[in-house]
């Protein structure tokens, strides 16, 4: 009896090859783990704005600055961030910002620096991530000017009134997205108490998304739900934000980073 032999033939076999990187790589990008995150009121009117987020992701890398109107002088940011495997965060090697910071993940596969991150603001910069085989995504990322308030400052009696209701902040001539204005009110506030048996007892949040002109005239209807005489906090807020593609898995992960700050006042109405 003849041996048999087994033959391919090249195209057959180059065919073979291709389908199972294909199905290798539709595996990989089918088995991370995603998720929808969620965003607080003054972040989330921004990011819908910009129109910088896609569904199911399977990360998130953050920088995040804030600061009141007494250190706001202080220029300060952090960055944290992950990015999933198939069964949560997973070491993706170095996290690499600019041309001279490195961030390592730590034990729980999660990104974090105590370097002042602060010089990302105003500037595009790249972000880059990767081992030693591989580059999963490298990207250059812009973000807005620090966010100021111009008025009111430390030096102002922060009384918001009739012929008192304009917030005045440094401009950013590039941010076309705008700026979140948030004006908030607490019943736990120790000044808020006497509120609270008139039917003020909830926190509110008023967020509204505005020209990044530098100059806002404060509304009676930004005060909805807020009684008069209350303690509040006039809250501005910049975002920049994108989602980048895993050049490896086709993993989905959304980057963002904001500045934020506070002034507290008093709300004495009479506004129009």
């Amino acid at each position: 009896m003849k041996n048999s032999i087994l033959t391919f033939k090249p195209s057959v076999l180059f065919s073979t090859m291709i389908l199972s990187i294909l199905l290798i790589s539709s595996c990989d990008k089918e088995s991370l783990l995603s998720s929808n995150p969620t965003f607080s009121d003054f972040l989330q009117i921004i990011i819908d704005e910009s129109a910088c987020l896609d569904a199911d992701i399977n990360g998130t890398l953050w920088i995040q600055s804030y600061r009141t109107v007494h250190t706001q002088n202080i220029e300060r940011a952090d960055i944290q961030g992950y990015f999933n495997g198939s069964q949560g965060a997973e070491d993706k090697g170095d996290l690499i910002i600019g041309n001279n910071i490195t961030i390592t993940p730590d034990d729980q596969n999660r990104y974090a620096s105590t370097d002042n991150l602060s010089f990302l603001y105003g500037a595009t910069t790249s972000i880059e991530l990767k081992d030693d085989q591989s580059t999963y995504f490298n990207t250059d990322f812009t973000l807005p000017e620090l966010v100021k308030f111009t008025y009111p400052t430390p030096a102002d009696d922060f009384v918001i009134e009739a012929q008192s209701s304009i917030v005045t902040w440094e401009s950013d001539i590039d941010n076309s997205v705008g700026v979140a204005i948030s004006l908030n009110y607490s019943p736990s506030f120790p000044s808020n108490e006497i509120f609270v048996s008139q039917g003020y007892d909830q926190i509110v949040e008023n967020v509204k998304l505005i020209d990044d002109n530098g100059s806002y005239q404060l509304l009676a209807s930004d005060f909805e739900g807020i009684p008069d005489g209350a303690i509040i906090t006039v809250r501005m807020v910049r975002v920049g934000c994108d989602t980048v593609i895993d050049d490896e898995t086709g993993g989905k992960y959304f980057i963002y980073g904001y500045s934020m700050v506070d002034a507290a006042g008093m709300y004495m109405g009479g506004l129009q």
